[in-house]
């Protein structure tokens, strides 16, 4: 799966979405709702996203199911993460009207009946966390560094408007702190991947 799509997606061959926030779930991602039964083959995911960047344009969506029921001894185990495509047919996408980041598109999600094969699951079954956890992680520090950097090298002042990188800053600096804060995921691991002692 990594060398099929990376590669597209890091050309921008293709387009992708993450669909993981939820309009009940605020900022617990353990108490999403979206459901993805298990068939012959394959899933049918049923539920809704809220949030949802570049949806309007995306080909692919990684996208995060309940796959077992909540736990609250394990609140996270039970999740599983799909890539798979942005069917239209089976997921209606409508546009957030907002103040701000206007750059990129933001969209509420309906799933209803979308089929995903086995080989679209990344991972093992009810399994993301620890995976999840640390890519989201590294991606959101990898994308600010090179805004961040972009800025010094491309943004004359570093802190000007040139060549209009500050914006992409912005939008990416968002990813730091949602679907939940680089300092809950380093929490996590520490406690749930390392056994190290809680200390929050």
């Amino acid at each position: 799966m990594k060398a099929e799509w990376l590669p597209k997606l890091a050309k921008g061959e293709i387009l992708m979405a993450f669909g993981v926030t939820e309009p009940t779930a605020g900022v617990d991602t353990s108490r999403i709702k979206t459901r993805a039964e298990k068939v012959d083959g394959g899933w049918v995911v049923n539920g809704q996203k809220v949030w949802i960047t570049n949806a309007q344009n995306a080909h692919k969506i990684l996208l995060l199911a309940r796959t077992s029921p909540r736990r609250d001894d394990k609140p996270l185990h039970g999740m599983s993460l799909f890539f798979t495509d942005l069917d239209r047919s089976r997921i209606t996408v409508r546009e957030i009207e907002k103040l701000g980041r206007a750059a990129i598109d933001s969209n509420e999600l309906f799933i209803d009946n979308l089929e995903v094969s086995d080989d679209e699951l990344v991972g093992e079954v009810d399994q993301c966390g620890e995976v999840a956890a640390t890519a989201k992680f590294l991606g959101a520090e990898a994308g600010f560094e090179a805004c961040d950097r972009a800025m010094s090298t491309l943004g004359g002042y570093a802190y000007a408007k040139e060549y209009h990188v500050e914006r992409l800053w912005r939008e990416v600096r968002l990813l730091r702190n949602a679907p939940f804060s680089q300092e809950m995921v380093l929490n996590y691991i520490s406690n749930q991947v390392l056994k190290l002692p809680r200390a929050y």
